[in-house]
């Protein structure tokens, strides 16, 4: 029985009429294993070739260098935008020259508008190791009050405007007597893209004192141009030292710092 079992497991034995048929039919299995071995070696020099571009590319990526991200800045010659308020006698300049402005806070003593600071735009500054880091802030002061402590912390009737991008446009408040005395600003901002452009934002932001009663003309730093800085209008008040009634914006290109 078992030698009948193993009997029926047996494949078939194949047998040829002739030896020419037997040559033939082993001649065409030896050049079936040709085709496949073939194949086979085909592929896989296919698969060696693609992973040797992958390398290359993985290489040449690493070697090449990263692009810095582009920060901007100002440049070129200044341009003023005209005076909101009124001209005073006594004008004094705070520009940075190359750091744009974003915040202005002002004060008064005994209802005389006497002090008045500007903050530079912060930005991001690559330093010697190559990690970028924000820029410190700086201040610009107009300073005629007899007294002082910081307008940004518990001055008296301290008003702040900011935090809406860079300065780009502005409007001041004065009162109606004959000292012109400022008593309020607003201002508008703007950003800028990664091309350098400039892009106004529409929104405004305002602060003014309870005497603020009419608001002057709305001046403007020429398309492409934003604030670095301030020219600070003052009349001397008789007896009482400098007081402000006018704004005008110091005003500059943009253009690629690295």
């Amino acid at each position: 029985a078992l030698q009948e079992a193993a009997a029926e497991n047996v494949p078939p034995k194949i047998t040829y009429a002739s030896e020419e048929e037997a040559l033939a039919a082993q001649q065409a299995a030896e050049e079936r294993r040709q085709r496949e071995a073939y194949q086979d070696e085909l592929s896989r020099q296919q698969n060696e070739l693609e992973q040797q571009r992958r390398d290359e590319a993985a290489a040449a990526a690493e070697a090449e260098p990263r692009t810095a991200r582009a920060t901007y800045g100002p440049g070129g010659d200044f341009v003023l935008s005209g005076v909101s308020g009124y001209s005073g006698g006594e004008r004094t300049r705070l520009d940075f020259g190359n750091e744009f402005i974003n915040r202005i806070a002002w004060a008064e003593q005994n209802n005389r508008p006497c002090y008045l600071k500007t903050t530079n735009q912060t930005s991001l500054v690559k330093g010697a190791d190559g990690i970028y880091r924000l820029s410190e802030v700086r201040e610009q002061a107009f300073q005629k009050c007899t007294t002082y402590t910081s307008v940004f912390g518990s001055w008296p009737d301290e008003k702040t405007v900011g935090r809406i991008g860079i300065i780009r446009s502005m409007r001041v408040c004065n009162n109606n007597n004959a000292n012109k005395r400022l008593k309020g600003i607003q201002i508008w901002g703007a950003t800028i893209d990664s091309d350098g452009n400039r892009v106004d934002r529409p929104e405004s932001t305002y602060e003014a004192n309870t005497n603020c009663a009419t608001w002057g003309t709305v001046v403007r730093c020429p398309s492409g141009k934003l604030a670095t800085g301030l020219l600070v209008h003052a009349n001397d008040a008789v007896n009482n030292g400098q007081q402000i009634v006018g704004l005008e914006l110091i005003c500059r290109g943009i253009v690629r710092t690295n």
